[in-house]
């Protein structure tokens, strides 16, 4: 498409005493191409050049990430909220949580009896048994095993109360029905009953119990039967880890000489004490100084591409005891060592407006006793009120890099695509949660802020360069 350059470029007649006219321009996909001809100090000039303009990966809106897989064995809800709506209300809420898995066969297993208000997407395998339900879709690019209970809080009368859509083959159970309608790639295995176990229609690539004649005894399976193969199921081209947090936290190693040391609330001079968190500021225990504390002042680092943003760096984060309070904006640690909040009582509350963003190479607890409260919903500068970034990378399965393990509710948007994910709280998650695998057996609910996904933190950053420029005299 054609750009008027002219317009948006600055009177240079009036800046330096010359002048110049676009006399070719053009938008390309992210390239911006253009020829301006003028004079300069009485001599006429050409300049060709060729601008790119990148924007960082966006991150799709979630509620459970778990790029190599999920697995619930909970029982508390999943849906979604709206936190510039207001705070989350169980007796109103969304259906618009999405859990998905990214890399290649990771499957997704739903063993208790968690309702899911909202759509599955599994670039791998789905089963679902227990008594757990869906309110929404589910698409798969393996196949979708269904046993188990007869329907729930999720799905209503259904287990699964939207479309499937399978990439490979459909087992169904005997009291399992779907609620809309089925595109089967591959077979249909059910159990021969004369009850209709998909509402909808039922599009079938292979064969239902293995014979697709006239008189195969199907005909009540679905509403309607075509013996055609559906389309293959479109998954999200997504990458684990779109923001490369490895290489981010790694480029903040030079801020090791400005780290505070570490923050330890244990002291008993200050156990019912409530340390204050500023962008300009962090208090910090100090047995000589005034009340037992002392301000630390912030530095400056470059986070996610916002240049000039002040932090707090720490080496090991304990919190054991007493609370935190942020306040005044938005508040950035880095934490060299671990960031542990359990042991007894303890709290770190977000007032409304500010926010708490937690950056480190380490892994994160948040133990039974431990708390992250947000009074408020994602901030004017468009960050979330709490945000956790992970660059811990575990090495097997037991190897836990993010443990939710409150009996609170807790707020917590997790980024951690290369460390597992434990939840087993028993107070509700209100946030999101990305993480390598995410195994949820807590009975808490969790509840995906829809918030988060119209500002993710790197959506508005762009990097422009110059792609190629040549500069001639005709």
């Amino acid at each position: 498409s054609n750009v008027d350059l002219n317009t948006l470029l600055p009177d240079m007649n009036a800046l330096y005493g010359g002048g110049y006219q676009i006399s070719m321009s053009a938008l390309n996909g992210n390239q911006l191409s253009f020829v301006s001809t003028g004079t300069f100090a009485g001599s006429k000039s050409r300049l060709w050049a060729k601008i790119s303009v990148l924007s960082a990966p966006a991150l799709s809106p979630g509620g459970i990430i778990g790029c190599d897989g999920v697995v619930m064995s909970g029982s508390g809800k999943v849906d979604s909220y709206n936190s510039n709506n207001g705070q989350y209300d169980s007796n109103n809420p969304n259906s618009n949580a999405v859990l998905q898995t990214i890399s290649s066969n990771a499957n997704v297993a739903l063993t208790g009896d968690a309702p899911i208000y909202g759509n599955i997407s599994v670039n791998g395998d789905f089963s679902i048994t227990g008594s757990a339900s869906v309110v929404g879709d589910v698409t798969t690019a393996g196949s979708i095993t269904m046993t188990g209970g007869t329907g729930g809080a999720g799905g209503g009368d259904y287990r699964i109360g939207g479309n499937v859509h399978v990439g490979s083959d459909l087992n169904l159970g005997s009291s399992t029905p779907v609620g809309g309608n089925a595109d089967v790639v591959g077979n249909v295995i059910h159990p021969q009953s004369s009850a209709q176990l998909i509402t909808g229609d039922l599009s079938v690539g292979g064969l239902v119990n293995g014979d697709n004649s006239a008189n195969n005894g199907h005909s009540n399976l679905a509403n309607a039967i075509s013996y055609s193969a559906p389309g293959k199921p479109v998954l999200s081209s997504e990458v684990c880890d779109p923001l490369d947090i490895k290489t981010e936290i790694d480029s903040y190693t030079n801020l090791a000489a400005n780290s505070n040391g570490n923050m330890d609330t244990s002291a008993w001079e200050t156990a019912s004490d409530t340390y204050e968190f500023t962008p300009a500021g962090a208090e910090m225990f100090d047995k000589n100084g005034k009340d037992h504390m002392v301000m630390k002042p912030s530095t400056e680092q470059t986070i996610l591409g916002k240049a000039n943003t002040p932090v707090h760096v720490f080496d090991d984060f304990s919190l054991k005891t007493g609370n935190i309070n942020v306040s005044g904006g938005d508040v950035t640690i880095i934490v060299n060592g671990k960031f542990i909040s359990s042991g007894g009582a303890n709290s770190i509350t977000v007032e409304a407006g500010s926010s708490l963003t937690i950056l480190t190479a380490n892994t994160i607890e948040i133990g039974s006793t431990g708390q992250l409260i947000a009074n408020g919903g994602v901030t004017e500068s468009g960050i979330a009120p709490i945000q956790i970034y992970s660059s811990y990378e575990s090495k097997s399965d037991k190897d836990k890099g993010i443990l939710l393990d409150g009996e609170s509710d807790t707020y917590a948007s997790v980024y951690a695509p290369l460390a597992n994910v434990k939840v087993g709280a028993g107070g509700e998650i209100l946030g999101e949660l990305r993480g390598k695998a995410v195994d949820i057996s807590g009975d808490g609910g969790i509840h995906f802020d829809e918030a988060l996904g119209q500002t993710d933190p790197v959506s508005a950053t762009y990097i422009t360069k110059f792609a190629a420029m040549s500069y001639y005299y005709p």
